[in-house]
C-alpha cells in the first residue's frame, strides 16, 4: 500500500528551474507527491523522512542534471529507488534536465538505457508523460477519489477567498455579510488567519491599498503553509482585476495557465465575461457539491 503516487529525487540547485513547478503541477492534478519543500516540516528527521517518502511512493521521478550527478545525497535516493525495482517492476521515471545522453552514460549506463523525458520539450510535456505512467494503474487505495476531491475543494476555496474579497472591494457583493462569512469559513478551512478588523480594512480602503495589504498577508500565509494553492488564490484576485481593467471585454489566458480546469473552460468560445463567470461557477459548484455531501 502506497501513500504517495511519486517521490521527486533532485538536487536542491534545480528547485527554482524545474522541480518546484513540476511538483505543484502534479499536485494540482490531484496526485500525492513527496517533495521535500511540501512534505517535510520543522523538526523532522531528514534521513527518516526521506526513507519514509521512498518506501511510501509508487514511483520515483529522478531529475537527472549536472547538479544531481555531482551530489552524494540524491545518489543515495536513487540507490533506494533502484532497490525497489525487483522482478522487472518499473519504479524510476528519469527526467533529463540540462544534460545529454553522453553525460548520463558516463554517470550511469543503466540509466542511459532507459526512456527518459527531456525538460527541453517543456514542463507541460514532461507533466503529460509522467501522468501517463501514473494513470496506468490505481495503486494508491488511501488516496483515490476522496483525496483528489478534497484537493480540488481546497483549490476552489483558495480561489473563492480572493474573488470574494475583491467583490467586497468593488461593491459587487449583493449580500456583504454573507460574503464575509464565506471568506472567513474558507480561510479557516485552509488554516489562514484573518484579523478581527479585516472587513474594516477593506471598508476604509484608500485606493485599494488596504485590500492589497490583506491579499499580501493571506498570500504569504499560503506560501508558507500550502504553496500548491497559491495559483488559485492569485487567479481569483487577478481575474477580477482583469474584468475591471478591460470592462469584461478581454480575457488573458495567462490568468488560468497553472490551474487544473476542465478543457471546456480553457477553450471557451463565449465572451470574456461569460468565460470569467463560467470559471467562477465551476469553483462554486465544487464547493456546493462538497457541502451537500457532508
Amino acid at each position: 500500500m502506497y501513500r504517495y503516487h511519486c517521490f521527486i529525487s533532485h538536487a536542491s540547485e534545480d528547485k527554482d528551474s524545474i522541480v518546484r513547478d513540476l511538483a505543484h503541477k502534479l499536485i494540482n492534478k490531484g496526485y500525492q507527491v513527496f517533495y521535500d519543500e511540501l512534505s517535510l516540516r520543522l523538526g523532522d528527521s531528514l534521513r527518516r523522512s526521506i526513507d519514509r517518502g521512498l518506501s511510501s511512493s509508487k514511483y520515483g521521478i529522478v531529475i537527472l542534471s549536472p547538479n544531481f550527478i555531482q551530489k552524494e545525497w540524491p545518489q543515495q535516493e536513487l540507490n533506494g529507488l533502484f532497490a525497489k525495482e525487483i522482478d522487472g517492476k518499473k519504479v524510476i521515471l528519469p527526467i533529463w534536465h540540462n544534460i545529454n545522453r553522453e553525460d548520463i552514460v558516463r554517470y550511469s549506463p543503466t540509466l542511459a538505457d532507459r526512456l527518459a523525458v527531456p525538460t527541453s520539450l517543456g514542463l507541460d510535456y514532461v507533466v503529460n508523460q509522467i501522468t501517463k505512467v501514473l494513470n496506468e494503474e490505481q495503486p494508491i487505495a488511501e488516496v483515490e477519489v476522496s483525496v483528489t476531491r478534497e484537493i480540488r475543494v481546497r483549490q476552489a476555496k483558495a480561489f473563492q477567498i480572493s474573488w470574494l474579497i475583491m467583490s467586497l472591494l468593488t461593491n459587487n457583493a449583493r449580500h456583504p455579510v454573507a460574503v464575509q462569512e464565506q471568506i472567513e469559513a474558507h480561510a479557516s478551512d485552509l488554516g489562514l488567519r484573518l484579523s478581527e478588523s479585516w472587513t474594516e480594512q477593506i471598508r476604509m480602503d484608500d485606493g485599494g491599498a488596504g485590500t492589497m495589504r490583506l491579499m499580501e498577508l493571506l498570500g504569504g500565509q499560503i506560501v508558507a503553509g500550502q504553496p500548491e494553492y497559491l495559483p488559485y488564490f492569485e487567479a481569483g484576485f487577478n481575474i477580477v482585476l482583469n474584468v475591471g481593467r478591460t470592462r469584461g471585454a478581454e480575457f488573458d489566458d495567462a490568468l488560468i495557465r497553472n490551474l487544473d480546469l476542465p478543457d471546456e473552460l480553457r477553450s471557451y468560445q463565449g465572451s470574456a465575461l461569460d468565460r470569467i463567470n463560467a470559471i467562477h461557477d465551476h469553483f462554486e459548484a465544487l464547493l456546493r457539491s462538497s457541502a451537500a455531501d457532508r
